[in-house]
Protein backbone atom coordinates (compact mmCIF):
# COMPACT_ATOMS: atom_id res chain seq x y z
CA UNK A 1 0.00 0.00 0.00
CA UNK A 2 1.40 3.15 -1.08
CA UNK A 3 1.26 6.03 1.58
CA UNK A 4 -0.33 8.17 -1.70
CA UNK A 5 -2.61 5.91 -3.42
CA UNK A 6 -4.70 3.33 -2.27
CA UNK A 7 -4.57 -0.05 -4.18
CA UNK A 8 -8.45 0.43 -5.58
CA UNK A 9 -7.52 4.19 -6.78
CA UNK A 10 -8.76 4.32 -10.12
CA UNK A 11 -5.72 6.50 -11.09
CA UNK A 12 -3.41 4.00 -10.04
CA UNK A 13 -5.08 1.39 -11.39
CA UNK A 14 -5.52 3.37 -15.12
CA UNK A 15 -2.55 4.99 -15.21
CA UNK A 16 1.08 4.34 -14.47
CA UNK A 17 1.75 6.25 -11.04
CA UNK A 18 5.30 5.78 -10.24
CA UNK A 19 6.82 3.03 -7.92
CA UNK A 20 4.30 1.80 -4.98
CA UNK A 21 7.43 0.69 -2.53
CA UNK A 22 7.15 -1.11 0.65
CA UNK A 23 8.47 0.38 3.73
CA UNK A 24 11.67 -1.70 4.09
CA UNK A 25 15.03 -1.77 1.96
CA UNK A 26 13.26 -2.47 -1.83
CA UNK A 27 15.79 -2.17 -5.03
CA UNK A 28 14.51 -0.62 -8.70
CA UNK A 29 15.57 -2.27 -11.72
CA UNK A 30 15.25 0.40 -14.89
CA UNK A 31 16.04 -0.84 -18.05
CA UNK A 32 16.30 1.40 -21.53
CA UNK A 33 15.63 -0.61 -25.01
CA UNK A 34 17.07 1.03 -28.68
CA UNK A 35 14.51 -0.60 -30.77
CA UNK A 36 15.05 -0.99 -34.47
CA UNK A 37 10.62 -0.01 -34.79
CA UNK A 38 8.63 1.62 -32.60
CA UNK A 39 6.08 -0.63 -30.92
CA UNK A 40 2.13 -0.32 -32.14
CA UNK A 41 1.05 -0.67 -28.01
CA UNK A 42 -1.98 1.15 -26.55
CA UNK A 43 -2.32 3.12 -23.40
CA UNK A 44 -3.10 0.27 -20.72
CA UNK A 45 -1.13 -2.61 -22.37
CA UNK A 46 0.21 -5.48 -20.56
CA UNK A 47 3.64 -6.22 -19.68
CA UNK A 48 3.62 -9.09 -21.41
CA UNK A 49 2.23 -7.53 -24.61
CA UNK A 50 5.23 -5.28 -24.03
CA UNK A 51 7.88 -8.23 -24.52
CA UNK A 52 6.37 -9.32 -27.07
CA UNK A 53 7.00 -6.30 -29.17
CA UNK A 54 10.26 -6.23 -28.06
CA UNK A 55 11.44 -9.45 -29.87
CA UNK A 56 13.25 -9.26 -33.05
CA UNK A 57 14.01 -5.52 -32.71
CA UNK A 58 16.08 -5.31 -29.67
CA UNK A 59 19.29 -2.97 -30.97
CA UNK A 60 20.98 -2.79 -27.49
CA UNK A 61 20.14 -2.40 -24.21
CA UNK A 62 21.28 -0.82 -20.24
CA UNK A 63 20.24 -1.44 -16.52
CA UNK A 64 20.07 0.65 -14.08
CA UNK A 65 19.40 -0.66 -10.90
CA UNK A 66 18.91 1.84 -7.27
CA UNK A 67 18.53 0.16 -3.84
CA UNK A 68 16.28 2.44 -2.05
CA UNK A 69 16.20 3.13 2.32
Amino acid sequence: MSRFYALDDSYFMDHYAGPNPPEIPHRYTLTMYALSRNTTLKNGFYYNEFLDQLENCVLDEARLQILAL
